[in-house]
C-alpha cells in the first residue's frame, strides 16, 4: 500500500511537472511515450503476438497518432498512414509466416489505435485555451477514484464488484471512488476559481467528477478483463506497487476522451 501510494504521488508530480513546467510539446512527447509503453505491454506481455515486425509497426504507429493530434495533420495525412499501416498488417497475414490470423489483426489494430488516440485526450485537452488546468480535470478525477475505491474498498468493502474479472474490486470501494472524484473536483475548481479568476459551473464539476469515476473503473476493469483472458496479474512491472503503464493509465483511457467530450458540450471552467 505505501509502495504504491509512493509511487502514484511520484507519478502525479511527474505529470504536473510536464504539463505546467515543460514546453507545450512535452505532452504530446509524453503521451505518445506512454502509448507506447502500454502498446507493447498489452501485445507482447499478453503473448498476444510475437510477429516482431507487427509489433513494431503497432508501436510506431502508436507513437505517431500523439504527434499527429498535436499538429493536427488534416485527414489526407493521417488516411495515408492508416492505409499504410492497414496493408503492412494485411501483408504480414498473406505471408502467414506466423499464424497471424485476421483475430491477431484485429486485435493488433484495436490496441494500437485506440489505446493512443483515447490517451491523445490529454493531447487535445491541453490544446484548448486554459488547457492545462482543464486537463487535470480527468486525470485528477480517476486518479482520485482509483485511491479512494481502493481505500474504502479495503476498509469496508463487503460485496464483490465483478469477482469473475477483479475480485479485489468492491461495489463499496466503486461507490467510494464515484463520491470522493467529484468532492476531489470541487475543491480543485475552488482553487481555480479563487486564485485564478475562473468562473465555475459547479453542477458540472460534479457531472465530470462522476463520469471520470465511472469511466476510470471501466476501463481499469476492462484491462483486467484482458488480463483474465491472458491468464497474468499485471501488464509489467515497470512502476512499483502498480505493474505496467497501462495497470496505472487504464482509468485514463476512458476517462479522457469522456472529459473531453463534457469540455466541449458543457464547458465547467471558464474565464
Amino acid at each position: 500500500m505505501i509502495t504504491r501510494a509512493a509511487a502514484g504521488f511520484v507519478l502525479l508530480a511527474i505529470m504536473f511537472a510536464v504539463i505546467f513546467f515543460a514546453p507545450i510539446w512535452a505532452v504530446p512527447i509524453a503521451v505518445a511515450f506512454i502509448s507506447v509503453l502500454a502498446v507493447q505491454e498489452i501485445l507482447v506481455t499478453t503473448g498476444f503476438i510475437k510477429n516482431k515486425r507487427i509489433v513494431g509497426y503497432a508501436l510506431v504507429i502508436s507513437a505517431v497518432i500523439p504527434v499527429w493530434v498535436f499538429f493536427g495533420a488534416d485527414d489526407s495525412f493521417m488516411m495515408a498512414g492508416m492505409l499504410l499501416y492497414v496493408l503492412l498488417l494485411f501483408i504480414e497475414g498473406l505471408t502467414g509466416t506466423e499464424n497471424v490470423s485476421f483475430e491477431k489483426i484485429y486485435g493488433i489494430f484495436f490496441a494500437s489505435i485506440v489505446i493512443p488516440y483515447f490517451l491523445s485526450s490529454l493531447v487535445r485537452l491541453t490544446g484548448f485555451r486554459d488547457g492545462k488546468y482543464i486537463v487535470l480535470l480527468p486525470i485528477l478525477g480517476a486518479f482520485t477514484s482509483d485511491v479512494f475505491a481502493l481505500l474504502v474498498g479495503k476498509a469496508i468493502g463487503k460485496h464483490k464488484l465483478c469477482p469473475e474479472i477483479s475480485p479485489n474490486k468492491t461495489v463499496e470501494g466503486s461507490i467510494g471512488g464515484v463520491v470522493m472524484a467529484p468532492v476531489i473536483l470541487i475543491i480543485y475548481s475552488i482553487v481555480l476559481q479563487n486564485v485564478y479568476g475562473f468562473t465555475v459551473n459547479y453542477f458540472y464539476i460534479i457531472l465530470y467528477g462522476i463520469a471520470s469515476a465511472f469511466a476510470g473503473q471501466l476501463g481499469d476493469l476492462s484491462m483486467s478483463f484482458v488480463k483474465r483472458q491472458f491468464h497474468i496479474k499485471d501488464f509489467g512491472n515497470i512502476i512499483p506497487g502498480h505493474g505496467g503503464i497501462l495497470d496505472r493509465f487504464d482509468s485514463i483511457l476512458f476517462s479522457a476522451p469522456l472529459i473531453e467530450l463534457l469540455v466541449i458540450l458543457l464547458p465547467a471552467i471558464v474565464r
